[in-house]
């Protein structure tokens, strides 16, 4: 773990009204980090380090992508409360898909404009075949490059899996903004445990 200290970090985070390929995403969410810095909560939410937007769902129906009836009532039963807010856009930016695909893209390019370490940034998700996956099939329905390269893409739940001792203060609230924050904090504590570095 300890060569991760040489790159710049973002952690997405997703919810969807489906768990397969091609699902309806109603929230999109990142957090900047550098893993061997412990942040908190508070400096990793600051409105110039996050990414956070609601995604309108009337069009990503329209464009082919999926809800399911079980994703659906989870959100519902386990979600509501945010689910409503992506919804009517209270509380939170309600954009167009494109237009939330066109600003992920130049929060990207900031980031990487603004690595101080002079190297490419890895992006992680909560599964390989998960958040990934679902940015590539919304950016190919609206004719749009994802700004993320194949390379460049990090599993959060392999690590998890590979550190279990490591990762013992990670929640899923099910809100893409705070599980972004959950997870960047895991990731900068298990690499505090597994390296030793106490710095921060």
């Amino acid at each position: 773990m300890h060569h991760l200290s040489n790159y710049r970090h973002v952690m997405v985070d997703m919810e969807t009204l489906d768990v397969g390929n091609s699902p309806v995403c109603f929230s999109l969410s990142a957090v900047t980090f550098y893993i061997e810095k412990k942040m908190s909560r508070n400096e990793l939410l600051r409105v110039d380090n996050t990414f956070h937007t609601a995604i309108d769902i009337d069009s990503q129906i329209k464009n082919g992508l999926t809800v399911r009836n079980g994703a659906l009532l989870f959100n519902i039963k386990n979600n509501n409360d945010f689910l409503e807010k992506c919804l009517s856009g209270c509380g939170i930016s309600l954009l167009n898909p494109y237009d939330a695909l066109v600003n992920f893209q130049k929060y990207i390019k900031e980031i990487n404009n603004t690595n101080v370490k002079n190297t490419k940034t890895l992006v992680w998700a909560n599964g390989a075949i998960s958040d990934h996956v679902w940015l590539d099939s919304l950016y190919s329905k609206y004719e749009l490059e994802n700004p993320i390269p194949y390379s460049d893409r990090m599993c959060f739940r392999t690590m998890r899996k590979s550190f279990p001792d490591a990762f013992t203060l990670y929640s899923n609230d099910h809100d893409s903004l705070k599980d972004a924050a959950n997870q960047a904090i895991s990731m900068m504590n298990a690499y505090s445990f597994v390296t030793g570095n106490k710095n921060e």
